[in-house]
């Protein structure tokens, strides 16, 4: 007998299973987005789209950055972000940038954030490197050895090397006929 009840008990499951599959009752289920997304337009003052503006979100907290640009119709999209704050620039060359803070995305939701860009002004930036040596008026003497091979092939009319330093830069005067002795 209990082995006739257990069957018995199998089949009215199996039956009420059925029956609910056939008469169409509601099926319970649970949401499986765990991602968020942000989407939106980029359009100028006169609502042209901007196309290929430049956008750039930034999650502070896990230190996510993407980047993409508009599309020719202004619109972007970042699908499939994980959930927290966000922060959004837009970027254009020509325009004034635009900044989005604190845009909070929670599970299965999507951010539109639309950016109207205003003309902004055009600078120009030039940076010099380089430059003159740097002279030290300070320093009054120079010094330099003369080696031997200058001594060697250079010429001498009075054989004394010391004539050699009016060679040098920075130095005056005339050779001595007496001595050969520069003054």
């Amino acid at each position: 007998m209990k082995n006739f009840t257990a069957q018995r008990q199998r089949m009215l499951i199996c039956a009420t299973f059925v029956t609910g599959l056939i008469s169409g009752l509601p099926v319970f289920g649970q949401s499986q987005a765990i991602n968020g997304s942000i989407r939106g337009r980029v359009a100028d003052q006169t609502d042209t789209p901007v196309a290929h503006a430049t956008v750039k979100i930034e999650n502070a907290q896990t230190g996510l950055s993407k980047s993409t640009d508009t599309a020719e119709d202004g619109y972007y999209v970042f699908p499939n972000l994980s959930l927290g704050s966000y922060t959004v620039t837009v970027q254009k060359e020509g325009f004034n940038s635009q900044r989005h803070d604190s845009v909070v995305l929670d599970a299965g939701t999507e951010a539109t954030i639309d950016a109207q860009l205003t003309v902004g002004a055009v600078t120009t930036s030039i940076e010099v490197s380089g430059g003159a040596p740097i002279v030290d008026p300070a320093r009054v003497s120079t010094g330099r050895t003369i080696g031997h091979e200058e001594t060697d092939n250079l010429p001498l009319t009075s054989r004394n090397p010391y004539n050699f330093i009016l060679f040098q830069p920075g130095v005056s005067g005339h050779p001595n006929p007496e001595l050969g002795i520069p003054r």
